[in-house]
């Protein structure tokens, strides 16, 4: 009975053996080898990406359970003995006796004043996300004008607007998290 080898070591062995054989079978051999060699390289690396992909997917569906549990309460109206009902019809009261419509603006905004920390969030990945690829475009006038040789300090300025604006974005995530 064989013994199992694991990839590279069969790979190896194969390599090993090319200088026992004849010439078409060593070509044939090394061939083989190199194939193997390859599909296991690349097939680690897609399950590798696969997983990655796996865990932002997962993290885009959390994503939205929060937007919309959060998008549910937004569409509640609140019982008349909370908090919010309570400030609403306080602010109105205390405008609405001599200005009936500044008192109805004021509890408005204050049953509209909620805090949403998903929706929040989401619009700081994207507005990071945005941030992110200007950063990236300042990265490639960078690579150009370097490739082209130009020395007027537009090279080191574009990636100093990039260090920036990473860093930018990442005040962004930063923020929305608190």
């Amino acid at each position: 009975m064989h013994q199992h080898l694991k990839v590279k070591d069969l790979v190896a062995a194969a390599y090993a053996a090319v200088p026992t054989l004849p010439p078409a079978e060593a070509k044939l051999m090394r061939e083989v080898a190199t194939r193997l060699s390859v599909t296991f390289t690349t097939l680690t690396e897609s399950l590798e990406l696969r997983k990655t992909l796996k865990d932002e997917r997962d993290d885009l569906n959390q994503q939205v359970v929060n937007l919309a549990v959060e998008n549910a309460g937004l569409k509640q109206v609140p019982a008349n003995n909370s908090e919010r009902m309570l400030l609403a019809l306080d602010a109105f009261q205390t405008h609405g006796k001599t200005r009936p419509d500044v008192g109805m603006q004021q509890a408005f905004t204050t049953l509209l004043n909620v805090e949403t920390p998903a929706t929040n969030t989401f619009l700081a990945n994207i507005q990071a996300q945005g941030v992110e690829k200007f950063a990236a475009n300042e990265r490639e006038w960078a690579a150009l004008w370097e490739k082209h040789g130009v020395i007027d300090g537009s090279v080191s300025r574009c990636l100093i607007v990039a260090q920036d604006a990473d860093k930018f974005a990442a005040g962004l995530r930063k923020a929305a998290g608190k």
